[in-house]
């Protein structure tokens, strides 16, 4: 199971209760304190494109409602972020029709951003920075053609010999990239 927030961490967020003992936090491997460090919202999203993009763990996304208000539940079933994630986990699963799994190929490892391949169709990329990361002559093993991002539909081409030629992901965001037809 993974997941990116739990009710101990969202109550505490709400300054409810959560995990009061600092042991218990140690305890159950959730090292969050609530008192000096707000969740960025932004970071809760680029953290679901990490659970949701990758191909271990069983992603689950906690919904806890009543214990944030309204304007910073971000962990809601209709976020848009979240169903385009869940869209490209569940894209990238094997299927009865014979499609094998598609493991993770690192391709970008930096401090700021990280990129990995599904498969040789499938395409995560995470920027934590505060700029664009611009993506020059990125060799890949991804087949060449047309892929579309699944939130947002932008376009993205990959040459004949698996290259990203020019592609800029914008700062604090995440894209996920499927190849058209695929």
């Amino acid at each position: 199971m993974a997941f990116v927030r739990n009710h101990d961490i969202d109550r505490g967020q709400n300054n409810d209760h959560g995990i009061e003992d600092p042991g218990g936090r140690n305890s159950f491997g959730i090292g969050w304190d609530e008192a000096q460090h707000r969740l960025d919202r932004t970071d809760v999203a680029l953290a679901y494109a990490y659970v949701l993009g990758r191909e271990d763990g069983l992603p689950y996304v906690f919904v806890d409602m009543d214990t944030l208000p309204k304007a910073e539940q971000d962990d809601r079933f209709d976020d848009p972020i979240i169903v385009a994630g869940i869209r490209f986990h569940n894209l990238c699963l094997a299927d009865t029709g014979g499609v094998s799994r598609r493991p993770d190929l690192w391709r970008i490892e930096m401090p700021n951003a990280i990129g990995w391949q599904r498969g040789t169709d499938r395409l995560i990329i995470i920027n934590k920075a505060g700029d664009a990361l611009d993506i020059n002559d990125l060799r890949t093993t991804l087949q060449g053609g047309e892929y579309k991002e699944v939130r947002t539909g932008w376009p993205m081409r990959v040459q004949a010999d698996s290259t990203i030629q020019r592609w800029s992901v914008p700062p604090r965001s995440a894209v996920m990239f499927v190849r058209v037809g695929a």
